[in-house]
């Protein structure tokens, strides 16, 4: 799971943007220090009472069920849009800059 963390992190900041990253990665690391003392604890009990086998299953349904939830989100790359709209609007300018240095020298030309 440790190679997953930074693409979730990621991933995170892609889908809350404009929120800045700390806040996104701050409420992933809470939400996996919870759940994951849930389901330690809940592990713990089902393999006491029902053996390794039934705990194993717990954790795999689980895992399952957030995989599926994984796949099923919209990735709508908010940062990498804005940042290529930034980027469109820096050339634009330049452009727009080299146009009317350009139209001025012609002007200066034809008088």
């Amino acid at each position: 799971m440790t190679g997953y963390l930074p693409l979730g992190f990621e991933f995170g900041a892609e889908l809350t943007y404009p929120e800045s990253e700390g806040t996104s990665s701050g409420l992933l690391n809470e939400s996996a220090q919870v759940f994951g003392i849930t389901f330690t604890i809940s592990q713990g009990k089902l393999i006491d009472h029902f053996g390794t086998v039934a705990g194993n299953i717990f954790i795999f349904i689980f895992l399952f069920i957030g995989t599926i939830i994984t796949a099923l989100i919209k990735s709508d790359l908010r940062r990498q849009k804005a940042n290529m709209h930034e980027a469109q609007d820096t050339q634009f300018a330049k452009k727009a800059e080299e146009g009317v240095c350009s139209s001025i020298i012609l002007n200066e030309a034809a008088l």
